[in-house]
């Protein structure tokens, strides 16, 4: 995303500085072989890249709707399958305290430790999160921690862990403990505490209350909005990109020549 905040502050540097780029270029037009029409072109896609910070937005939030559908292909085994994901995902934030963004990267560390990821587990997850203002990126670590034998994470969510005589035990305060024989028993037994009639079992119920949970309603919409929109410029915008970085990257002496004049 760099890339794209250095493409803007560029287009803001106008003034002098796109006089001397003006000027070098036309003395160089002729040897460059017409490399105005190039840069006309590359300006081109870089209007269409930067044309201000809502198209960077929409940029920003589809190209992170990409990654998300990659990576659940990987654990779903098919792209037909992270697309039904996805869409599942995206209905079921719209229900809970967290974003599309933190709902997918906890279902991943879930689904690649062989958790449930079905959306009653995820929303029993979603309020142990959200009753320890957590995100459910940070729950998702430290569970996995936990199936590791590693438990300091989970003091986080208030839940204190100890071996004892080949059983897990886990205080969950308020005098209530969990016995598990085995560190997925307990990881079962502690999402439970998400469920219904479990200890944290209301707590993204009780956000939906919040103006927390309406923001992240209007999070969602916006960020719909933009894959929708993303889908439609994607051909072009990916097209206009791999043509000027082709271009750049056959036109290092010119860039040079460009740099000296700048200097003057």
């Amino acid at each position: 995303m760099a890339d794209y905040d250095i493409i803007i502050k560029a287009q803001d540097k106008t003034g002098n500085t796109l006089n001397k780029v003006d000027k070098n270029l036309k003395k160089i037009e002729k040897s460059s072989g017409g490399v105005t029409k190039a840069l006309g072109l590359a300006g081109g896609a870089l209007a269409a890249i930067g044309a201000g910070q809502i198209l960077k937005g929409i940029v920003n939030q589809y190209t992170a709707f990409e990654k998300y559908r990659t990576v659940l292909a990987v654990y779903t085994g098919s792209q037909a399958a992270a697309n039904k994901e996805l869409d599942r995902l995206k209905i079921l934030a719209k229900s809970l305290p967290q974003d599309l963004s933190d709902l997918t990267e906890g279902f991943v560390l879930f689904k690649s430790r062989g958790i449930d990821t079905s959306s009653k587990a995820l929303t029993a997850f979603s309020n142990i999160a959200t009753a320890n203002g957590k995100s459910m990126t940070q729950l998702g670590e430290a569970v996995a921690d936990a199936l590791t034998g590693e438990f300091e994470r989970m003091k986080e969510f208030g839940i204190k862990v100890a071996k004892e005589n080949d059983k897990f035990v886990a205080d969950i305060g308020n005098g209530q403990s969990i016995i598990a024989n085995s560190s997925q028993d307990l990881v079962n037994k502690l999402q439970a505490l998400g469920e219904v009639g479990g200890k944290f079992g209301k707590a993204a119920e009780e956000n939906n209350k919040t103006l927390n949970q309406s923001f992240s309603n209007l999070s969602g919409s916006i960020f719909s909005t933009s894959v929708v929109i993303g889908e439609k410029l994607r051909p072009e915008m990916k097209k206009a990109i791999d043509q000027l970085t082709e271009w750049i990257d056959k036109n290092d002496e010119l860039a040079a020549k460009i740099g000296v004049g700048l200097g003057d």
